[in-house]
């Protein structure tokens, strides 16, 4: 299933543009629920799909809010935030697990025991994990959801808005840029507070995500440029978000261990602690080199030249290929903009 929403171009209805993205993200979503509930094992990559899938709908939402019936815009996301969570708990087990199979070459005899035992924990809670997501796919099949979501976004609108997906593209990416920047500042000032590079990276996503709805707008080659460095930043951040993961799951169960009385720690206990110990340190040197390549990145493709790349593109020659007039000053009330909501 693509994410290319084929036959939007600049001069598209933004209404139509907005029926289009999320009826077919919508499908996407239920293409990858049915898999999953049909299926006698889901497969990773299906769940991986799904989240992915969730959240580039919960974007749609974001980007063309306006534009949709705002009572199916409610229900749509409360649904799509339980059905996210979900398949989040899900794909974070599925990630660590195959992070801690890559380690197997190379831990220690030390850590080794360790390993076994936390492959073997993360084993059993995936099973709870896709059964709870299986449950709560059922649930949404029971309630008729998927039903309602093609009654609800599988028809285009007989009166299409007169604003354009290129008029919209401007201003929306506009804003996303400029809160990609603020959060990626403010993550500068405070190195050592992860949840602030966390908080880069669903910056980061959003205004992916919009890159991805406003594709049609641009020629490939300016969407290239625009596109490629911020999905390589997602990478990057990527990485950190799963060491910060991992690392603060291991520290707290050495917490547990810890907060057991001397007596009624086995040896078992004190096995597990000693190789835990150990994958806290190498994690904890993972996330500080990962953190420092996506600051190398960023100064070397995402600083004031992507900012450049960003302006010619979209400000100067503009949405549609065409090189936009001098801008008329804007007052302080117009520049003020909508607020953001934050996709997570």
């Amino acid at each position: 299933m693509s994410k290319r929403l084929a036959g939007l171009a600049a001069e598209s209805s933004a209404t139509g543009a907005a029926y289009r993205a999320v009826g077919q993200y919508l499908a996407t979503v239920a293409h990858y629920a049915h898999r999953i509930r049909d299926a006698s094992e889901a497969e990773v990559e299906d769940v991986h799909q799904l989240r992915v899938f969730t959240r580039r709908t919960v974007a749609a939402l974001r980007v063309f809010e306006k534009f949709l019936p705002e009572k199916s815009v409610r229900k749509l996301k409360r649904r799509l935030a339980g059905l996210r969570r979900s398949a989040g708990d899900a794909r974070d087990l599925d990630v660590m697990i195959l992070d801690l199979e890559k380690l197997t070459q190379e831990v220690t005899d030390v850590e080794s025991y360790t390993l076994e035992v936390l492959s073997e924990r993360s084993t059993n809670e995936r099973v709870t994990a896709y059964e709870k997501l299986r449950k709560a796919l059922a649930e949404l099949e029971e309630k008729g959801f998927w039903r309602w979501c093609e009654k609800q976004f599988g028809d285009f609108p007989k009166q299409p808005s007169k604003q354009t997906l290129g008029q919209l593209a401007k201003h929306s990416l506009r804003d996303d840029v400029s809160e990609l920047y603020r959060r990626e500042r403010r993550a500068h000032e405070h190195q050592e507070d992860f949840e602030e590079l966390h908080r880069v990276r669903i910056a980061g996503k959003g205004f992916r995500y919009a890159l991805e709805l406003f594709e049609g707008c641009f020629e490939p080659t300016d969407q290239e440029k625009l596109y490629a460095p911020v999905k390589k930043m997602q990478d990057y951040l990527g990485a950190v978000n799963d060491d910060h993961t991992f690392l603060i799951r291991f520290e707290r169960l050495a917490e547990q261990i810890d907060q057991k009385k001397r007596k009624e720690r086995t040896d078992e206990d004190k096995r597990f602690k000693r190789g835990l110990t150990r994958l806290i340190e190498r994690y904890r040197q993972r996330l500080e080199d990962d953190a420092k390549a996506f600051d190398e990145y960023w100064a070397l493709e995402m600083g004031d030249q992507y900012r450049q790349v960003f302006r010619q593109i979209v400000e100067r020659r503009g949405t549609n290929g065409v090189k936009h007039p001098a801008r008329e000053k804007s007052s302080p009330k117009q520049r003020a903009g909508r607020p953001r909501e934050v996709l997570s």
